[in-house]
């Protein structure tokens, strides 16, 4: 047992290592938080103040009508960063460690549950599938705190969860809450899915229980009152604990967030989506697992030939075969399998629906988007490999005149070292992922160092410091929330976000909110035909530094200015 625990960790370490190349990566480039990363990490150090985040980040269900604006549901990644960000004082490494430790926690809970469902074989093809997923997402979504970025793995381990609960595994009901909380709250985009694989785990749960002779009271199923089970209080309280900081919203805001969505779901706005004929002809192919087929994201939204369409169907329709009741006739088919055939199928069909419903008409479909994909792929993957590697064992069995073994014990897993180096290999190509690495974050650190150099050595804070641009979409997505962000961690009283149609959590951060003994920070950019864009109010404006553009990644030059009060 020992031995088999300590192989077990070492194949767990060799699947973290992408998540620590792009941590160290990430380290020895000196990231600093820009744009919408600079704006969670504000969130996050609101954490441990009087204006805790009760509310994801913007989402942009606004840009079309200002009166359907609303917030992705929930900020529970905010929390999960907030101590290894808190205890390096909100440096970036903190959030970098935060983002690391979060990866390396999905993949301990791939680990444990795959361990449930199938022994070490499960083990083995679920550390294969999430090498792969790291390998498509590439290491900015291995790195950065951006909040969508846990779903890359956490989609992979929820569809786990899935299939446990619903083969009657209740111990994992309280790991399936912290997860699809934390995917749901992630991302608008991941709602559907999630929705659609809880509705899934309560109908089994309920016919399972109306099957069942002793049944209990429904009140001690959901954790409350006499009778109910340690896994229900377990399961009961972690649903409290993730959506607290929403239900706070909720009875805060008279246009609560769920208000505000429900309200541009069923808006007659057009939300230029992207359609399922475009969908099927990027989706489908991501099935199958041949070159053409599945690919990173970089080539994710590429639309195939019919060939690789055709394909991608077959790989359903075979999914579909096995979820099908009859399908427990094939041989070493059972019903807890056949389950997990019936959670690949619903998770494909959700993400398909979902990535014909993204919106196109802001900066095309957002790579965010595409995060569920490579964890519904892989785990369908899983389930017609377990098929035919059942199927195998069982005729073997067959034809030595033995009934098929009804779980996959070590001996049928490859030997130790052979499988050890193989997944070592598999670590290593994933960390060479074709995604590439932007450092889009470059002008915002160096934004960030002038002002640092520049204001923070002669004004102490914890003063308050209004933080602007002139417009040009890298000083103000980008740069103003960079310096924003380092000025907030050094402890100053930061004004920066632009104004909201509605009350946010963060109001109270609006720039417009800035008192009037603030200092002003004034970013603008140069646009491509030479002209500056914006120009600072008024006079006693003092220029900070300069960050030299470049024209190859779009960035124009930026000017950094300051004005004191009483200047």
């Amino acid at each position: 047992m020992v031995r088999r625990n300590r192989y077990v960790i070492l194949l767990t370490v060799i699947a973290t290592v992408p998540v620590l190349a792009a941590f160290l990566k990430a380290v020895a480039h000196g990231w600093w938080p820009d744009g919408d990363d600079a704006i969670l990490g504000m969130k996050v150090a609101d954490v441990f103040s009087s204006h805790p985040p009760t509310m994801g980040m913007r989402s942009t269900s606004g840009n079309a009508d200002p009166s359907l604006a609303s917030h992705h549901p929930g900020p529970m990644a905010m929390y999960l960063l907030a101590i290894p960000a808190g205890l390096f004082g909100f440096h970036p490494i903190g959030l970098l460690l935060g983002s690391a430790l979060t990866h390396i926690a999905l993949i301990v809970g791939v680990v444990i549950v795959a361990r449930r469902r199938g022994g070490m074989t499960w083990v083995l093809m679920a550390l294969t599938a999430v090498l792969v997923i790291q390998w498509a997402v590439g290491p900015e979504a291995l790195f950065r705190p951006l909040n969508p970025y846990p779903a890359s793995i956490g989609v992979f381990l929820l569809l786990l969860l899935t299939w446990s609960l619903v083969v009657g595994d209740t111990a994992c009901a309280w790991g399936f809450v912290l997860v699809a909380s934390l995917v749901a709250q992630a991302n608008l985009a991941f709602l559907p899915l999630v929705v659609a694989l809880t509705l899934l785990v309560v109908v089994t749960a309920l016919l399972r229980r109306r099957r069942s002779p002793s049944r209990g009271s429904i009140w001690a199923g959901l954790g409350l009152g006499r009778g109910a089970s340690r896994t229900s209080r377990l399961a009961a309280g972690a649903l409290v604990l993730c959506w607290l900081p929403p239900l706070v919203e909720m009875v805060t805001y008279r246009k609560s967030n769920p208000l505000q969505v429900a309200s541009y779901i069923f808006s007659g706005v057009d939300k230029d989506q992207m359609g399922w004929a475009s969908a099927l002809k990027a989706f489908l192919p991501q099935l199958v697992p041949f070159p053409g087929g599945f690919s990173s994201a970089n080539n994710a939204l590429i639309e195939r030939s019919g060939l690789w369409v055709v394909l991608g169907l077959v790989v359903v329709a075979m999914l579909a075969g096995l979820a099908v009741p009859a399908a427990e006739q094939l041989p070493g088919w059972d019903s807890p399998h056949r389950m997990a055939a019936v959670v690949a199928l619903v998770a494909l069909v959700l993400v398909g629906w979902s990535f014909a419903s993204a919106p196109t008409s802001v900066v095309g479909v957002p790579f965010y988007w595409l995060l569920p994909i490579w964890g519904c792929v892989t785990f369908a993957w899983l389930v017609l490999g377990s098929a035919v590697f059942r199927a195998a064992r069982h005729i073997a069995s067959a034809r030595r005149g033995r009934a098929a073994a009804p779980a996959a014990p070590a001996a049928a897993v490859p030997a130790r070292g052979v499988s050890v180096v193989l997944l070592g290999i598999l670590a290593i190509v994933a960390t060479q992922s074709p995604v590439v690495l932007t450092w889009r974050d470059e002008p915002g650190r160096k934004a960030s160092a002038i002002v640092a150099e520049e204001y923070s050595s002669h004004t102490p804070p914890p003063h308050p410091v209004r933080v602007t641009s002139g417009g040009g979409w890298v000083a103000w997505a980008s740069v103003a929330p960079a310096i924003a962000y380092q000025l907030r961690a050094r402890g100053y009283d930061v004004y920066s976000m632009t104004d909201w149609p509605l009350p946010e959590d963060v109001s109270f951060r609006h720039a417009t909110k800035a008192p009037t003994n603030s200092s002003q920070i004034f970013v603008r950019e140069k646009a491509a035909n030479g002209q500056w864009v914006g120009e600072p109010d008024g006079s006693g404006w003092r220029l900070l530094g300069t960050v030299e553009g470049k024209p190859v990644t779009g960035q124009g030059e930026l000017e950094v200015y300051l004005r004191e009060p009483g200047w």
